[in-house]
């Protein structure tokens, strides 16, 4: 996998990790409160964060 591959990996990862935190909380906000929200909610960002720190180690790398 090239550098550039997993670059534009992450950046879709990070999008799509963003837009399901915001349809967690869309959920939770609208009474949904089952297991698999709450789940999403904890999980989600972590997974975001570690793409963005990812991203930006990269970015700090290779400039």
């Amino acid at each position: 996998m090239t550098d550039q591959t997993r670059r534009n990996l992450n950046w879709v990862v990070l999008v799509i990790s963003v837009a399901l935190i915001v349809m967690n909380v869309i959920d939770l906000v609208g009474g949904d409160a089952s297991w698999s929200v709450w789940l999403g909610i904890v999980c989600w960002p972590i997974v975001a964060v570690c793409t963005a720190y990812e991203l930006a180690t990269h970015r700090r790398l290779h400039v």
